[in-house]
């Protein structure tokens, strides 16, 4: 799996995961450290990775999490499946995350929803 990860319309980072091999390799484009997916690592794990993922997601201890999964037609909780519909979007920060064969438009898709929240 090929992830692009952004900041606003900068590609901060590239990730390739191998779940088989259970490797993960990335590049990182800037050195802005708070805003990388893995920080100051040289080298990533699955977990780590998974860490980076359970970060951007909704928890599954959420109030109305089975209400959501339903909405957005997923049968189980599926951390990978939630940021992939999600597009890592969170509250928190400007990043959001591009999967190999999506096509994602940063103005149309990505930025009203940062609006929305920094009015």
């Amino acid at each position: 799996m090929h992830c692009d990860v952004f900041y606003k319309k900068d590609l901060i980072c590239e990730i390739d995961v191998n779940f088989v091999k259970e490797t993960v390799s990335f590049t990182n484009y800037i050195d802005k450290i708070p805003l990388l997916p893995f920080g100051t690592l040289e080298n990533a794990t699955i977990q780590d990775f998974m860490d980076f993922v359970e970060d951007r997601v909704m928890p599954q201890s959420r109030y109305n999490c089975e209400e959501v999964l339903k909405e957005i037609n997923l049968p189980v909780y599926d951390s990978i499946e939630i940021l992939k519909y999600n597009h890592g979007l969170c509250t928190d920060d400007e990043i959001w995350i591009r999967f190999d064969g999506e096509e994602v438009n940063y103005d149309e898709e990505i930025k009203p929803f940062f609006d929305i929240r920094n009015p």
